[in-house]
């Protein structure tokens, strides 16, 4: 469900990036959103969940914008 859901969330973009790239992020996406990244941020970064959360976002969008500045 999380590849469907990072999927449905850059149609918009997708023209926008050429089929490698696109793929390279759906899967960084993957690896930055969800739980595991979370689990990661609590336990072994020590943050509490609003930090937590603010760093999934902002290394996400850090993503986005990566990806859409190769084109």
């Amino acid at each position: 469900r999380r590849t469907e859901w990072i999927e449905e969330a850059l149609e918009p973009a997708r023209s926008r990036l050429n089929p490698g790239t696109y793929r390279r992020l759906v899967s960084a996406l993957a690896v930055t959103i969800g739980w595991e990244s979370m689990l990661v941020l609590w336990d072994i970064r020590g943050l509490g969940l609003e930090e937590a959360e603010e760093v999934t976002v902002w290394a996400a969008r850090s993503l986005v914008r990566a990806a859409l500045s190769e084109g």
